[in-house]
């Protein structure tokens, strides 16, 4: 799918402007910021039916400080159903009412009666200073990404003309979505969370929340803005998602690319849909969720680890040739996650080709029995095995122990591998949809349980990706308890 993508301007510095050595008038200058703070504000039109001038966003009062620093009040009310989650409010600045540049990415606990405020200390270098946020409501599920970079987004459409797509007359095509550190851009707003007509067909798998609301929300990702200098490349991470959607895990892909990594989701041929650029569904070969047999299992298997295997071959191409991100992918540092059968077919990638270095298992379960030649050989490769104390109800009264598949994998390593479960989570606590949207039980709204559920499961993430991708080890992993006590059964190798 094309993400929806506003023009990029031509970006601008404003902030390097002299500063004079004498403000003739300062209080001349306050006035003339007050009073631009309320046109500048409302300078983008807002989404859906929002005219009521409390509800829009807006700058809703400013403050001049003795050190001529200046703070400024974000106002605007979300509808109801939004409010268990996050606003973001872009804010932008001038010198000059024509040249803006990104100043703070802000976020607003909704259900908070704390106001949101910022105070931008740079405006004593300026002789004025102007500021401005979208009057869009942007609410989105997921937590403000903690790493040093603003996150980009891109998709697109590969092929592989060596196989034959079940679903399709065509050859087999399938939907990739990046996720990059990235610069950020003036009038750039974050994209959609996740393509409307998913949020609309699959109504179950939201419940209890509505798909409506879903399909409000968006990201913390801009699409389409230029990759980060900081580095020359980036080292690459390819998520396999589960049965649902490549985008079911955003929580964590932006997390990681906020990071300094470059993420890399993929829908396989058994995912329950996809929308293709042109707007047309595509529905998976499996999605009545009854592929339990060794025989259905095993296929699933050879379809993801093929997929993996080509989009890797395909990231090399796209490394020489993308306008956007040709030279700025480290497939040298190569890692992979997964979530639940999405695991299958990945960790048998990381068995059997060298060019994956670590691997992180999100809750495999009883599935992983598929993969017998890795139960059988082990992981002989740095693996973190995050487990759920949930888990998932095997189907069938051959899988009575949920953590078995894990627990051989790592009692067959020699070293480089750690096992851990999270208390309190569910299967569904790895994906977005336990953890940020619904709580873990999917029963409600999510809660600081829930969103506590998903803190170590990134924080290790990063740190078992950074220790053996990026030479950088933190040590959380050492005795990852003692920062997070929800980690129970730690074992390492």
């Amino acid at each position: 799918m094309k993400n929806p993508e506003l023009q990029q301007p031509k970006k601008r510095d404003t902030h390097n402007q002299n500063k004079p050595n004498a403000m003739k008038n300062p209080d001349l200058s306050t006035a003339r910021t007050v009073l631009m703070l309320s046109l500048a504000s409302l300078m983008l039109p807002p989404v859906g039916d929002l005219n009521a001038a409390d509800t829009v966003h807006r700058i809703g009062g400013i403050t001049a400080h003795p050190d001529r620093s200046i703070s400024l009040n974000l106002a605007g009310v979300v509808p109801k159903p939004f409010a268990p989650y996050f606003d973001i409010y872009p804010l932008e600045v001038s010198s000059n009412l024509m040249d803006w540049s990104p100043l703070a990415m802000l976020q607003r606990t909704n259900d908070s009666t704390d106001a949101l405020s910022y105070r931008d200390p740079d405006a004593a270098n300026f002789f004025q200073r102007f500021y401005r946020t979208p009057t869009n409501f942007l609410t989105t599920p997921l937590p403000k990404p903690s790493g040093p970079y603003p996150v980009g987004i891109v998709s697109r459409l590969l092929t592989d003309p060596s196989r034959i797509r079940q679903t399709l007359p065509t050859n087999n095509s399938f939907m990739v979505t990046f996720w990059y550190p990235a610069e950020a851009r003036a009038g750039v707003l974050p994209a959609a969370y996740m393509e409307k007509k998913l949020t609309e067909l699959f109504t179950d798998y939201w419940r209890p929340r509505a798909a409506s609301t879903v399909a409000g929300f968006v990201s913390h990702a801009l699409p389409g803005v230029p990759l980060a200098t900081n580095q020359t490349s980036y080292p690459v991470l390819i998520y396999s998602p589960s049965a649902f959607f490549r985008r079911q895990n955003t929580e964590k892909t932006e997390e990681l690319a906020s990071h300094g990594y470059v993420v890399v989701a993929l829908d396989h041929e058994d995912v329950v849909a996809s929308v293709f650029p042109n707007g047309q569904v595509v529905y998976g070969a499996q999605t009545d969720f009854n592929c339990y047999t060794q025989e259905c299992l095993h296929r699933l298997l050879e379809i993801i680890r093929k997929n993996i295997q080509f989009l890797v071959d395909e990231l090399g191409r796209i490394n020489t040739i993308d306008a956007l991100l040709a030279g700025r992918m480290d497939l040298e540092r190569l890692g992979a996650f997964g979530h639940s059968w999405g695991n299958v077919g990945m960790a048998e990638f990381g068995r059997i080709d060298p060019r994956c270095k670590a691997v992180v298992l999100g809750d495999p379960g009883w599935i992983l029995d598929a993969a017998t030649n890795l139960l059988q050989l082990g992981l002989q490769k740095p693996f973190l095995a995050l487990n759920s104390t949930g888990g998932w109800i095997p189907p069938e009264p051959g899988h009575t122990n949920w953590l078995a598949p894990t627990l051989a994998l790592f009692n067959k390593a020699t070293n480089d591998a750690v096992w851990l479960q999270i208390q309190d989570s569910t299967h569904a606590s790895f994906v977005d949809r336990g953890s940020v949207i619904n709580d873990p039980t999917l029963t409600g709204n999510p809660t600081p349980v829930s969103r506590g559920i998903s803190l170590p499961i990134k924080a290790c993430m990063i740190s078992f990706f950074d220790k053996y991708l990026k030479g950088e080890d933190d040590h959380l992993l050492d005795n990852p308890a003692a920062a997070y006590p929800n980690i129970i059964n730690f074992q390492k190798k």
